[in-house]
């Protein structure tokens, strides 16, 4: 009877320890799975280079505009173009063009070999992209015409052995023209210290405001307007007007090497605006001709390029004197009246 007694407690203690086994990792926290799929690499064969930009020194490139040469510029950590070193470029559309001439990756292979080029416009190609790394090594690469749907391009590695399909920024970034990259920075200017504004308008009188309690006071209720009239400025209207000059810069460059303005209406601007801030900074920009429907020719002072503003934002600013002019003729303050009638 004891041995019964024994076996039956013994088969309990495995039964208790079998369902601890079969319990416990129910009973444990489960961690959530990642909804972050895993970073994809296309597979080699689509890829024509897998180099970094960081690592690129030089990018030559040839298309039916003729050549533009990049080149980073390790002193000043910029890049720049050769010949044009004068000229600001936008270093994240320089940074772009880095990119995609170093990390050169297709969409799917078109062909397995090179045998016939011209059907893909590789025989005689747009663009030709010669890209030299820090390392003394170089890719040279081709693009084609562009695939039916106009989304991607077609491509070939020199010394590889197939033809891939490029995305479409790639060419793109392989087109841009010294307007394209030249960076568009006018002086910074904000409401807080601009305390100068002054027109000149084509058959108009001359318009000026100014704050009047010197540099250290800039202040909304210290703007008066001087020209066509002395007075003082509406608070809320001068502050809109202020907003609108701080709000207008060029949109593009329209010409890096314009030569004669009369092209442009700049020989004769039917606008001139000049505006100083508490710095002492200044600016004069000259408005000119329409560009196109929603752009205006505008050149600045001491720029030698002509560059293309909205028209919208010039229009806000081409405001009537007597607009932002206060209304009222006199303040007089109650503590002061000795007598009303």
């Amino acid at each position: 009877m004891k041995m019964v007694r024994n076996l039956l407690i013994l088969l309990g203690a495995v039964a208790v320890a079998l369902a601890a086994v079969l319990l416990l990792p129910r009973l444990a926290p489960q961690e959530e799975p990642d909804p972050t799929p895993a970073p994809t690499t296309p597979p080699e064969y689509l890829q024509l280079s897998n180099k970094r930009a960081a690592d690129v020194s030089r990018i030559t490139i040839d298309n039916e505009d003729g050549r533009m040469v990049y080149y980073f510029d390790a002193d000043e950590a910029l890049w720049k173009l050769e010949g044009h070193e004068d000229i600001e470029i936008d270093q994240s559309k320089a940074k772009d063009v880095a990119y995609t001439a170093s990390y050169v990756s297709g969409e799917s292979v078109i062909m397995d070999d090179l045998s016939n080029l011209a059907e893909y416009g590789l025989d005689k190609p747009a663009i030709t992209v010669e890209t030299e790394f820090l390392d003394g090594t170089s890719i040279r690469f081709y693009i084609g015409s562009h695939s039916p749907s106009r989304q991607t391009n077609y491509a070939y590695l020199e010394g590889g052995t197939r033809v891939v399909d490029l995305w479409m920024n790639y060419a793109r970034n392989f087109r841009y023209k010294l307007e394209d990259l030249i960076s568009v920075n006018m002086l910074e200017m904000s409401i807080d210290n601009i305390v100068r504004v002054r027109m000149e308008r084509s058959g108009r009188e001359p318009f000026e405001v100014m704050n009047r309690m010197g540099t250290e006071h800039v202040s909304l209720f210290s703007w008066y307007v001087l020209e066509p009239w002395e007075h003082l400025c509406d608070t809320e209207k001068i502050n809109v007007f202020l907003q609108d000059i701080v709000a207008i810069e060029p949109s593009t460059v329209a010409s890096s090497n314009p030569g004669s303005l009369e092209e442009y209406g700049l020989d004769e601007p039917s606008m001139t605006l000049y505006v100083e801030n508490s710095e002492g900074d200044s600016y004069t920009l000259y408005v000119g001709d329409a560009a196109d429907s929603s752009n205006t020719y505008v050149a600045l002072e001491g720029d030698p390029m002509v560059y293309k503003m909205s028209t919208s934002k010039l229009k806000a600013i081409d405001v009537n004197p007597f607009a932002i002019t206060d209304k009222l003729l006199s303040l007089i303050f109650i503590s002061n009246v000795d007598e009303m009638h």
